[in-house]
């Protein structure tokens, strides 16, 4: 345990990585407390947005990567190269500081913010073509949630059609088809607040601190991203073979 003016910060400390999407963060976090966030809302590309990103965090919270006990990242589904860039990058800073690698799915950070309301609460990311990436999740009521669904692509209508009760929407998937939602299962789909609609480093971090006390040793080779879908470059090679 240790003092940052007057504010108390419990081991261990953690640097968390958001890069699935278009406004990808950083933060730091300890147990009950998060240090700093930072978004990378930015039109530099992911990689020097993300490094910038990182340093200043770590500068501006008068600590290093030296004192970080473990880091954090998001593993997807969500744009195909913010999270090669974001996986990369964590990994690179954790094997080179000799720190635990903590991986964690996106779209259970993004239900994790709603964790303390009751209703069942399905995640919906755009994932372009005219699909979203999905899942469902249920609040435990202890301040967590249970996964009911792995993560899946699949159209709009198709995830409108499934709910029968009601659920709150999250994602950016929900805003960009707010309307089929609302014609297809009128009174069922509650959305929710628009600053919650992206993935939040602060969010990854504080479930990579429930996995790291679970496994307390994970290794930065042990994460693997999860991309749901083919993306359009190995679709392209995959109908370039059949020809």
């Amino acid at each position: 345990m240790a003092r940052h003016g007057r504010i108390v910060i419990r081991q261990p400390l953690l640097l968390a990585i958001e890069n699935t999407s278009l406004t990808g963060s950083v933060a730091l976090v300890c147990p009950g407390l998060c240090l700093a966030e930072a978004t990378l809302a930015s039109r530099k590309t992911h990689s020097r947005r993300l490094l910038a990103a990182i340093d200043r965090l770590l500068r501006d919270s008068g600590t290093d990567l030296a004192s970080v006990d473990a880091i954090a990242v998001s593993l997807g589904p969500g744009s195909f190269t913010g999270l090669r860039i974001g996986l990369a990058t964590a990994k690179a800073l954790a094997l080179a500081a000799a720190k635990p690698l903590v991986g964690v799915p996106t779209l259970k950070a993004l239900a994790l913010q709603l964790a303390s309301q009751p209703l069942p609460i399905r995640v919906v990311q755009d994932a372009r073509k005219e699909e979203v990436f999905t899942a469902l999740f249920l609040p435990d009521g202890q301040g967590g949630i249970v996964r009911r669904e792995e993560d899946r692509a699949a159209r709009p209508e198709t995830v409108a059609a499934g709910i029968r009760e009601p659920t709150i929407l999250v994602g950016d998937g929900a805003v960009l088809y707010r309307d089929i939602f609302r014609q297809r299962c009128p009174g069922l789909a509650r959305f929710a607040p628009p600053e919650l609609h992206h993935p939040r480093a602060a969010a990854v971090g504080f479930e990579g601190l429930a996995r790291l006390a679970a496994t307390p040793s994970p290794l930065p080779t042990d994460c693997a991203p999860i991309y749901v879908r083919p993306s359009d470059a190995e679709q392209h090679l995959a109908r370039q073979k059949l020809r």
